[in-house]
């Protein structure tokens, strides 16, 4: 028999009754809810597909999470069945079978075993991609859904169609459908017989056009400005040729911040005008530089530019450098052209002294560049007036004038400015020298520099050099001395000195030569941190046949990377066995290219 007991208390001792009621009912369920580990086990994937299945699988996040209980753990473990199975839909299997149990050790311990049997993947059987909106019929878009990355009879990959979804979309904003979405986008999949079925429906809206683009108040004029705008008003409006054009406006240096601000709000018939916002960079600017090298000596540098100094955007700079052995200066005026980064006007007044050993020059140089592009060249015609005075040994002095035209072609391609793991400087320059207006000198020139840097093993590169030149005249002795070839030195055949490879007269004085081949392999390895190591073989001359032999040199070197490029500093060893050979170091600083 029971009995149903009611009594009543007095409301404090009611209080105090519930208080200790709610500490035993925590101290009982502290006392249930020990601290539980879950040992994971799963077989029958590996790769991705396991990865994938662990990062759906909660029970695998949740492993080590304190006070699990029984229940809890349970949970868990039934849970883990139907995530696994979704975890391996993206890669096509939709006929995963997958059995488990959960054991319990221990009093703490559990073990969640699972088995996977994969089954085959479905494939794609069908395919329909429809558009609708103004660039229903566009070819790009139209070529762009052929290309879909999810094609029939392919398996049902989900990154595939994700990534394939947000290309199309993309490239019908490029196109200037800025308001392009899917109506319907959807795989079918009848995972019974592993066959699915794409249906997606990409509606364009309508396009967008450029409008007017209006630049803020800048000291530049607008006519000026408008050179760097890659398309004209009208064109379909596209992020990436606003993007473009914010890159060339940065690249000018004319200008600190660019902010492209699209005026949607203002657009009429789907025209969009462009509001650019530009903050200028200081118009002059100072540098100041300091270095050492063993084929120059201690040197310094100082440079002023003022950019620009007009509202057509001129440039004038001037720069000194004097070293130990090398003094000059320059002065240089700027004309942007039609496409004001690729297409310039230059004029440049520089002088030149240069003193070392037995040779001594003083040079005096005009020169007027018109610089373009042809293809991924950098070209450059110019015209050079040059007046040389110049000793050689203790002879008389002589003298040169040249009325000298050319053109170079030149390019750069580094996958880092300063640290080059990869890249090539290629650099073709002709010259005629010709005797007219008064001009005394009359000579053709060819001179063909390669570098090139290639990846290597162990975080290591590969460096290699070829150089050559060539002259046509009839008597050296009329060729000013500048112009001569000269071989030997940190950028030429280490073990030398500068320029100590060349022909030489009856005393022994350096005269240059006609020709010049230089070539040289560099292996490098790193050591730890930013330290380097590396051997290299030097080989090459300056001649006056093609047939005097080369001069070699080997050595070690160590680098340093810094944040202006590799401190090098070598250890060379001429073989020749005259006395221009010997050990030498070599000390350089910069990129290689």
């Amino acid at each position: 028999m029971f009995y149903n007991v009611r009594m009543r208390l007095p409301k404090l001792k009611r209080q105090m009754f519930d208080m200790f009621a709610l500490a035993f009912c925590l101290t009982l369920v502290l006392t249930c809810s020990v601290q539980a580990t879950i040992q994971v086990e799963l077989s029958g994937l590996e790769g991705e597909l396991l990865q994938n299945a662990k990062s759906w699988m909660v029970i695998e996040r949740q492993k080590e999470v304190p006070y699990l209980n029984t229940r809890q753990v349970q949970r868990l473990h039934r849970a883990a069945f139907r995530q696994i199975r979704r975890a391996l839909r993206p890669f096509g299997y939709y006929q995963v079978q997958v059995t488990g149990e959960l054991v319990k050790l221990d009093a703490n311990e559990w073990r969640a075993s699972y088995q996977v049997v994969l089954g085959k993947q479905s494939k794609l059987t069908k395919a329909h991609i429809q558009m609708e909106g103004d660039g229903a019929e566009h070819p790009a878009l139209i070529r762009a859904a052929r290309q879909f990355p999810l094609q029939v009879g392919d398996v049902v990959i989900h990154e595939k169609y994700e990534t394939g979804k947000a290309n199309l979309i993309a490239k019908a904003k490029e196109l200037g459908y800025l308001e392009a979405h899917y109506s319907h986008s959807s795989i079918y999949v009848n995972s019974a017989q592993n066959k699915a079925e794409l249906h997606m429906v990409l509606n364009t809206g309508p396009r967008f056009y450029i409008g007017s683009v209006n630049f803020s108040s800048t000291f530049l004029d607008d006519e000026f400005l408008n050179k760097f705008i890659p398309f004209d008003s009208g064109d379909p409006y596209s992020d990436q040729a606003l993007s473009a054009l914010q890159s060339e406006l940065l690249d000018s240096g004319f200008f600190s911040e660019v902010e492209i601000r699209p005026e949607f709000e203002q657009s009429a018939d789907n025209i969009v005008p462009i509001l650019i916002n530009l903050i200028s960079n200081p118009r002059t600017r100072y540098t100041l530089g300091v270095g050492y090298g063993t084929d120059t000596g201690a040197r310094a540098s100082a440079r002023a530019q003022i950019k620009p100094i007009n509202r057509w955007g001129h440039k004038v700079s001037a720069r000194v450098q004097p070293s130990e052995w090398i003094r000059e200066w320059s002065i240089a005026y700027d004309i942007p052209l039609d496409d004001p980064l690729r297409r310039q006007l230059e004029f440049r007044w520089g002088w030149n002294h240069s003193n070392r050993d037995d040779n001594e020059s003083k040079r005096k140089v005009l020169s007027v560049n018109q610089v373009g592009r042809r293809n991924r060249w950098r070209e450059t015609r110019f015209i050079n007036i040059e007046s040389e005075e110049y000793l050689i040994g203790n002879k008389p002095e002589a003298s040169a004038r040249g009325f000298i035209p050319g053109v170079s072609w030149s390019r750069v391609r580094t996958n880092h400015p300063i640290w080059i793991e990869r890249g090539r400087f290629n650099e073709l320059t002709f010259r005629q020298s010709i005797p007219i207006f008064g001009f005394d000198t009359k000579a053709t020139q060819l001179e063909f520099r390669n570098r090139w840097v290639s990846q290597a093993e162990h975080r290591g590169r590969w460096i290699t050099k070829l150089d050559l030149g060539a002259t046509f005249i009839d008597e050296l002795a009329d060729l000013p001395l500048s112009q001569r070839f000269y071989a030997g030195g940190d950028e030429s055949v280490r073990g030398y000195g500068t320029k100590a490879l060349t022909p030489r007269d009856a005393d022994g004085d350096r005269v240059g030569g006609k020709y010049l081949l230089i070539i040289g392999l560099e292996r490098e390895y790193h050591w730890k941190g930013k330290w380097h190591y590396a051997w290299f073989i030097d080989s090459g001359n300056a001649m006056d046949e093609w047939d005097h032999s080369l001069a070699h040199g080997v050595g070690l070197g160590i680098r340093r990377q810094s944040p202006i490029g590799p401190i090098r500093i070598d250890i060379a060893n001429g073989l020749n066995e005259d006395d221009l050979g010997g050990w030498r170091i070599h000390l350089s600083l910069g990129p290689e290219l």
